[in-house]
């Protein structure tokens, strides 16, 4: 028993496989990290101009209402 596990110990014939493996891992590990990173940076974005368009919008109604050239007066205001 003592000499299987000797020869287990020192046999390096899979260790390239191993370190292969590892660093296969690793570098998928990292390439879902980036890829998640880079979908969330997306998202934000997306979420980000969606509100802007919004606001826009809503400025757009305001200023189309009771802008300078608007046709609508303000309250109390006479057309003078």
């Amino acid at each position: 028993m003592k000499k299987i596990l000797k020869n287990f110990l020192f046999n390096e014939t899979g260790a390239m496989s191993v370190d292969a493996i590892v660093v296969l891992g690793g570098a998928t590990w990292m390439l879902m990290v980036v890829v998640s990173d880079i979908g969330l940076a997306t998202v934000d974005l997306a979420d980000r101009v969606g509100h802007e368009l919004q606001y826009n919008s809503v400025i757009n109604d305001i200023l189309e209402g009771y802008g300078p050239n608007s046709p609508k007066q303000r309250g109390g205001e006479s057309g003078a």
